[in-house]
């Protein structure tokens, strides 16, 4: 039996790492915790999935 095999990229739009800056920083600043269910919304609307 032959092995398939898959490549699977993930790429991120340019603004999800200020994005996670600011959240990190305001975090920091203000001593809470950030709400992960928005951030996983916005993470998620910022990848990008390609395989073949």
């Amino acid at each position: 039996m032959a092995m398939q095999v898959v490549e699977i990229r993930v790429s991120f739009a340019w603004w999800v790492k200020p994005y996670l800056w600011g959240v990190q920083t305001m975090s920091a600043l203000t001593g809470l915790k950030c709400d992960h269910d928005k951030v996983t919304y916005w993470l998620t609307k910022g990848m990008r999935i390609k395989w073949r």
